[in-house]
């Protein structure tokens, strides 16, 4: 997935130091912290107790899963 936005962005063309750098920034990504907004979590909670909550996502699921469980 990652590897086929960075051929997209290069435009096909041998850039594989501009693939690495794109990588990189992903990897790097991947790997900040999730960092809530404030008063999120209040919300989140005060919201539990009312209703059935659900998470809708777009992109990888295991990304996804990994930033849900991580946060």
């Amino acid at each position: 997935m990652v590897g086929d936005l960075a051929l997209e962005l290069t435009d096909g063309m041998d850039g594989s130091v501009e693939i690495e750098t794109i990588l990189r920034w992903c990897r790097d990504m991947l790997a900040h912290p999730v960092e809530l907004l404030p008063g999120v979590a209040e919300a989140v909670h005060e919201l539990a107790h009312r209703a059935r909550l659900i998470i809708v996502t777009k992109g990888d699921l295991w990304h996804q899963e990994t930033k849900v469980a991580r946060s």
